[in-house]
């Protein structure tokens, strides 16, 4: 079987000739020691892998990314998501200085840069890889990017403040999210296989809200973003999120 025919086996519920295998990505020490030691052994094939996911640039503000300033080791700068972000050289993390919506104003004032604009688009898929492996593009979730353009830790607070608002910035978002989910899935010819939505919603020690508030904030829109994308004719649409997603206790 081919990686392809394998994963489209198991979504369909029928037997593969073993469980299909997702190598998301190695460590960049690893794949550089990987083309040292074995050159011309491309390493996903080598393990086995049977899927991958392409990303078109879902970001709300691509065209403000860029260098602020840059002090010796340390490098301030913009990047899609409207943060600012300090980082250090040799540095695993960065300091974020400012988020991408510092203030709860009117969502329907917030103007994201075109969903439409071709340079979103660019990572194009390599028709070659169709035939051996499974594809699938990606948007993120209603929570998750949300979260990235707002701050986590602004967004619960603002969960408790003005769970509204929360409710039509994530709209805000969503629609965003699914214009660029629909053209990827259009684009790249991804009606066969589908569409991944990646929403991470939970910690190791459980969701980051709670089922009543995730209810009412966040699944109308997940729901919206999953009939999107099946009306665009995605045969396929996995929700994947990080973390323990089962209810605390």
């Amino acid at each position: 079987m081919t990686g392809k025919e394998r994963v489209r086996a198991a979504l369909e519920f029928r037997e593969a000739d073993r469980v299909p295998r997702f190598w998301d990505a190695f460590w960049p020490e690893f794949q550089l020691e990987w083309a040292r030691r074995y050159p011309g052994n491309d390493v996903m094939r080598h393990f086995g892998n049977d899927s991958q996911v392409v990303a078109a640039d879902e970001t709300p503000w691509p065209t403000r990314a860029c260098v602020i300033s840059e002090t010796g080791a340390e490098c301030v700068a913009r990047n899609g998501w409207g943060h600012e972000l300090r980082t250090r050289t040799g540095a695993q993390f960065s300091e974020v200085i400012e988020v991408g919506v510092p203030q709860r104003i009117d969502p329907d004032a917030i103007r994201f840069d075109d969903p439409m604009m071709e340079s979103r688009y660019a990572g194009r898929p390599d028709d070659t890889l169709r035939e051996e492996w499974f594809l699938f593009c990606k948007t993120g979730g209603p929570y998750k990017r949300s979260s990235f353009i707002r701050g986590e830790e602004r967004l619960w607070l603002d969960l408790m403040d003005d769970p509204g608002w929360v409710r039509a910035f994530v709209d805000r978002v969503t629609d965003h999210l699914i214009v660029v989910g629909v053209e990827s899935i259009r684009r790249w010819r991804m009606q066969e296989t589908g569409i991944q939505i990646n929403d991470d919603v939970a910690a190791n020690w459980g969701p980051f809200v709670g089922p009543k508030t995730y209810e009412r904030i966040f699944l109308p829109p997940l729901r919206r973003m999953v009939r999107a994308y099946r009306d665009a004719g995605a045969r396929f649409i996995m929700h994947h999120a990080d973390g323990n997603v089962r209810r605390r206790t």
